[in-house]
Formats: structure tokens, C-alpha cells, sequence
């Protein structure tokens, strides 16, 4: 689970980890491991510091983008429990 920030600028191998999602070699063969990228989010949006710092002083020193921190946190917490339940089912 990458932040478009760190997608777009190719940070932390996420290349490497979306090719080999296409390819299907992330993770076990026939895992539960896939590769997404949260549109609009910035990196710093994984914390909750960006959803306690009023939003007007978050986009403003960069701690945040366009996006609501919010929203990216819901997605992060569906994304997590989506890859947890089908751990379960494992």
C-alpha cells in the first residue's frame, strides 16, 4: 500500500513491487499479497499526525495534499481489513 506521493516519485521500490504484482510473484504463489496506490495522498497521511493538525496548516506547510486526510485513513483501515479477513480465511 503505497501514497501516490511516493508512487509518483518512485520511492521505496514501489516499481519494483508493482511489477512483480503484475506478474503475479508478490508474495506465496496463490497469496493474499496485491499492490495499491492511494490516489492524492501524500506519505505523511499514514500517521495520524494529519488527522489531529487542523487541515488549513497541514496543506499549507505540505504535511498534506488535496485529499482529506481522513478519506486516506478510511482507505488505509479498508485496505487493512480487507487483507486481514482474507488472512483469516487462510
Amino acid at each position: 500500500l503505497f501514497s501516490d506521493e511516493w508512487w509518483s516519485k518512485g520511492w521505496s521500490g514501489s516499481d519494483v513491487l508493482k511489477d512483480m504484482h503484475d506478474r503475479k510473484v508478490l508474495g506465496p504463489k496463490g497469496g493474499i499479497s496485491r499492490f495499491r496506490v492511494i490516489d492524492q495522498a501524500f506519505h505523511q497521511e499514514f500517521s495520524d499526525a494529519c488527522m489531529i493538525t487542523p487541515l488549513w496548516i497541514a496543506r499549507a506547510v505540505g504535511l498534506t495534499g488535496p485529499r482529506n486526510p481522513l478519506d486516506t485513513a478510511r482507505d488505509i483501515h479498508l485496505e487493512t481489513l480487507d487483507f486481514l479477513t482474507a488472512l483469516r480465511r487462510l
